[in-house]
């Protein structure tokens, strides 16, 4: 298979990068620096928290518990002038010279004292190569620490958190009932009352919205940004015709309808849950039940499951009522929530094992639900947030209480069977014959006196004899064959309470077995009320022989907590409109960004929850609004007051991301297999190391791994499955354009769908109203860019076209049209939404 002229395809994607839009040069480049502007400004922000993340979790506890007693301002006495407990003294080092050179491992004295080469620190043993490992990657990006200031005098006097100033951050306020505000400017621009609240911090003077986007461009955004494929030109050429009122309002209803949805709305809460089908850490095990929750996750948003009882369920949907084994199942799988953490199974101290365990669901948890980073509080109260560590061991003894690890060299975890599933004739039908041939099996020992004599040999050895005795043998192998053939019991992963259910201790400096006083099990403080003596209700009323689960699940889930409602309604915004109005969505706490429009946020949170926590009830909302429709384009002049578009003047625009650029490839290549849920791992085998993709599934049903990731998600930033991801990061790096030029997989789909568009050109002239689309190049773009070109695109592509079908006799047509499309996967218009 010849694939088309490179250099030509090369030149295509150049110059329509000032073409695409209809705009000239000049503007076209304005737009660019405004979106790489505000997306540098975005990665910043993220990366800094990533960084201040990763030292706050590997980095200060090794230094707390390794180093400070030497080499810290506390210290009684300084070894070797060195201080560990601040970035400045990191920097200027001690005696011997400076013992960190940010981006330069390899000349950081640290490192090579960890590694005991020129010192050995600690002196006491070598630290895990694993651990070192992380100090490499820290050094290597930087050096991230945020104890900016010099460490502070000895004062052995624990800081107290004020929990009565915490509260007064916004983030902890009560979700205010907010009324839409009167307007001075652009009364009649509203097409709903969220809309006021935005045109209210425009300024009076000299600030209009760009104009509406067009019928063309707001059918392709509502089709990617509610079911993640693209419209095909049939669903375009309708819709631009209908010239009803209501045809945006039934788009919006059809899509919303569509089992697309699921699988799109779904995708992004798995990037949330961190879902995985392995295990992450040493060798990373297949985890070949946890497709169950995936589909649990899809079925939910298309069956628009109230979001409070989505978080109920996946925290403790184990310990819930059930009117049917059906519901019981479910409920179940969604539990799985809470197993699907990267965990290095292989871990042999077991205790640290299950501490780990715990420290990931209490991570995960504060982030996905709260918006919180409760695990920067293990080790020491927390440095930003009012955030005790006494708070992380009273959930810490919830998660303690639950069980998820099951005992073994290598640990295994928790699953239940899933009877609603279970073939019960067959099984039943089976067990009998079983019985049968048991029974046959003990009165024929029996009338050989072999059921009770032992004779002092051992049980194994008695076994074995048994086996080969000529008369029980057959009885013997016939049973063996009987239980290979059981009828298959499914399981899913999952979570239940520990027989032994109770407080936990804390561990000081998040050690284990270095243990505090006993924590009782609560909540987070700061979230919680204050009750007449002025302290915190923050303890649970936890029935005896329970964990605690299923009460934190209900006061995360209530509607007066101030965080949970908060944080999903910004998921839903940022989804939509492409910048959360908390721009760090998974982080609400102090270290965070603040809401850009505060009263909106509340507004939208109350409406939310009013409505029934209806996710479906929020999306329609937003995307009727004035501010979802519309279009991208802005003068100079509106650029340059408003850079980031943090008023929002304008739509975002915004890149495909990579679930939707393959899905959109295989779609216009015709080989899109919709089949939806089930069990998508080809092979299964023990690790997932070097696994063959070859699946043609839309992208949320394509196997996700830890250690091994197909292509292009890698390429065009698919989520970590080892993080809660609420927001991937928008990188523009040169790979990504290589990709599209020369994989394998698009040149196959560009080919493909010259097949299909040269075997359905009958059916494509047919379609009605030739004369808007006059020839097979409108066809293309139509699907490729979800609009007709322009002069100027036309005749580049016609010039592509010719080019290609004069040297590639004598699939000369098949050649052209394949290099057409190709060229339109690699434009810029392809892989972004106006």
């Amino acid at each position: 298979m010849r694939a088309p002229p490179i250099w030509l395809t090369g030149l295509f994607c150049c110059l329509a990068y000032g073409m695409n839009l209809g705009l000239d040069l000049p503007v076209q480049a304005t737009l660019a620096a405004e979106e790489n502007a505000e997306e540098n400004t975005d990665q910043a922000d993220l990366s800094s928290e990533a960084h201040v993340d990763f030292f706050e979790k590997r980095i200060r506890p090794v230094l707390v518990e390794h180093c400070y007693e030497c080499h810290s301002s506390h210290a009684e006495k300084v070894r070797g002038e060195l201080l560990v407990d601040s970035r400045p003294g990191l920097l200027a080092g001690g005696s011997s010279g400076p013992s960190v050179v940010p981006g330069d491992p390899e000349s950081s004295m640290l490192i090579s004292a960890l590694r005991h080469q020129d010192f050995e620190m600690p002196p006491d043993g070598k630290l895990a190569d694993s651990v070192i490992e992380d100090f490499v990657a820290w050094i290597r990006h930087g050096a991230h620490d945020p104890r900016q200031a010099a460490a502070a005098p000895p004062n052995r006097t624990r800081r107290e958190i004020d929990l009565q100033s915490g509260r007064r951050f916004w983030a902890f306020q009560p979700v205010r009932v907010a009324t839409a505000p009167d307007l001075a400017i652009h009364r009649s621009w509203p097409r709903d009352l969220l809309d006021r609240f935005i045109v209210a911090q425009w300024p009076l003077q000299d600030t209009s919205p760009s104009s509406p986007a067009s019928q063309v461009q707001l059918i392709r955004r509502l089709s990617y940004d509610l079911t993640g494929l693209p419209p095909s030109p049939r669903d375009i050429k309708a819709f631009v015709d209908d010239t009803d009122p209501q045809a945006y309002a039934r788009l919006v209803d059809r899509l919303l309808a569509t089992p697309a949805f699921g699988q799109r709305w779904g995708r992004h809460w798995l990037d949330v849950a961190r879902f995985a089908e392995s295990s992450g850490g040493g060798r990373s095990l297949m985890l070949p039940d946890a497709w169950r929750y995936r589909d649990y996750v899809i079925d939910a948003y298309n069956n628009d499951l109230p979001f409070d009882r989505f978080v109920v369920e996946q925290i403790a949907g184990d310990l819930l009522p059930f009117e049917s084994l059906e519901q019981r199942d479910r409920q179940r799988i969604a539990a799985g929530f809470l197993a699907l953490g990267p965990t290095n199974y292989e871990m042999q101290d077991k205790e640290q094992l299950q501490m780990e365990v715990i420290d990931e669901q209490i991570d995960t948890i504060g982030r996905a639900f709260l918006g919180l980073t409760l695990g920067c509080a293990r080790c020491h109260d927390h440095k930003f947030d009012p955030v005790p560590t006494e708070d992380y061991y009273a959930l810490a003894g919830i998660f303690k209480s639950t069980k998820l690890l099951t005992p073994g060299n290598v640990s295994g975890f928790y699953q239940v069977e899933l009877d609603s599933l279970v073939d019960q004739p067959a099984l039943e039908a089976h067990n009998a014959q079983v019985a049968e041939l048991q029974q046959q099996l003990s009165e024929k020992r029996s009338t050989l006196g072999l059921n009770d004599t032992n004779n002092g040999e051992s049980s194994d050895k008695k076994k074995k004899q048994q086996a080969d005795h000529p008369e029980l043998k057959p009885l013997i192998d016939e049973l063996a064959a009987l239980e290979k053939k059981k009828p298959p019991i499914p399981k899913a992963m999952s979570v239940t309470d520990e027989q032994q259910t109770g407080d936990t201790q804390l561990l000081i400096r998040g050690v284990v077995r270095n243990f505090g006083d006993i924590v009782p099990r609560g909540t987070v403080s700061v979230l919680c009320p204050v009750d007449d003596q002025g302290q915190s209700a923050s303890q649970l009323a936890i029935p005896d022989g329970a964990s605690g689960r299923l009460e934190l699940a209900r006061w995360i889930a209530a509607p007066d907590n101030p965080l949970t409602a908060r944080v999903y309604v910004n998921r839903v915004w940022q989804h939509l409109i492409g910048v959360g109005l908390v721009a760090t969505p998974d982080n609400f706490g102090t270290t965070g960004l603040p809401p850009t429009h505060p009263e909106l946020l509340d507004y939208l949170t109350d409406q939310f929850i009013r409505n029934g926590w209806s996710t479906k009830y929020l999306v329609r909302r937003i995307v009727n609004s004035s501010t979802y429709r519309l279009s991208t384009e802005a003068t100079p002049a509106a650029i340059a007051a408003d850079p980031t578009n943090a008023l929002l003047t304008r739509a975002h625009r915004r890149p495909l991301d990579a679930e939707s650029l393959r899905d959109s490839l295989l779609v216009i290549g015709d080989n899109l297999d919709a089949t939806a849920g089930g069990l998508t791992i080809r092979k299964i085998t023990e690790y997932d190391r070097d696994y063959q993709f070859d699946s043609h599934r839309r992208s949320v049903y394509v196997p996700r791994f830890r250690n091994s990731i197909l292509d292009i998600f890698e390429v065009f930033d698919a989520a970590n499955p080892n993080l809660v991801v609420g927001r991937r990061a928008n990188s523009i790096i040169p790979t990504q354009s290589l990709y599209l030029m020369n994989s394998p997989f698009v040149l196959d789909q560009a080919y493909a769908a010259a097949d299909h568009l040269l075997q359905d050109v009958h059916a494509i002239a047919g379609v009605q109203g030739v004369a808007a689309w006059p020839d097979q190049l409108d066809y293309v773009t139509l699907q490729c860019w979800g609009r007709l070109p322009t002069d100027g695109e036309r005749s580049l592509l016609g010039e592509l076209y010719r080019s290609t079908l004069q040297a590639a006799a004598p699939e000369s047509e098949r050649e052209a049209w394949a290099a057409v499309y190709h060229a339109c996967f690699a434009a810029l218009e392809f892989r972004y939404l106006n």
